[in-house]
């Protein structure tokens, strides 16, 4: 995935852009409804994507909500933290050992 797709996202900035319809930038895109995405090599299909949407400025406003809300719902620090905290012990919960070690450690 772009690394700067993230930086978008979190700006609250609808994704506006080419992007093969299979591919995890695509999938993002349609189910978070924060942009829209048309086939790199579709460049009519870009344009009218560009002035329809210029047309319908509280679609682009509904895209930049929903783009900054996917970002504060799934990749805020304490989110991500949260994450690894689970992957991390998950382990010990699973054994009901709360001193066992991860697979493969030699505690």
């Amino acid at each position: 995935m772009l690394s700067k797709l993230y930086n978008f996202l979190a700006a609250g900035r609808p994704i506006l852009g080419p992007a093969t319809p299979d591919s995890e930038v695509a999938a993002l895109i349609r189910g978070t409804d924060c942009g829209a995405a048309v086939p790199p090599d579709d460049t009519k299909g870009f344009a009218d994507m560009l002035v329809g949407l210029k047309a319908d400025p509280e679609s682009l406003r509904r895209m930049a909500r929903n783009a900054r809300d996917y970002v504060v719902a799934n990749l805020s620090k304490d989110r991500i933290l949260a994450a690894y905290d689970e992957l991390l012990t998950s382990p010990f919960q699973k054994s009901g050992r709360p001193d066992a070690p991860v697979s493969g450690s030699t505690r």
